[in-house]
């Protein structure tokens, strides 16, 4: 799942954050964080917060994890690049899962 994340096309990637939001027992803190924070499109950006949120929910991570998660989502919002967007109800979700 690492390999996919890290690949340089965009469409292994979508691919692997997708195969997350299904199973979410796969993730890792430190793959969801970059995919939350570190996305190159605003489609791939979206399905790393759809993965977050899933994994979220699914209580997959360590409490410690899961805060660390939370920090970055709410980083994320803090921003602002999110406001108006499809993006900031999905991470204000992950958020409330």
């Amino acid at each position: 799942m690492q390999k996919l994340l890290r690949d340089r096309s965009e469409a292994k990637r979508v691919m692997a954050l997708a195969i997350l939001q299904r199973r979410p027992d796969l993730a890792s803190v430190e793959a969801l964080s970059e995919a939350v924070t570190g996305s190159r499109e605003a489609f791939e950006h979206l399905q790393g917060l759809l993965a977050a949120q899933a994994v979220l929910a699914a209580r997959s991570l360590s409490v410690a994890e899961a805060t660390a998660l939370r920090e970055q989502l709410q980083i994320e919002l803090a921003t602002g690049r999110l406001d108006g967007t499809d993006r900031a109800r999905v991470a204000e979700q992950a958020l409330d899962s």
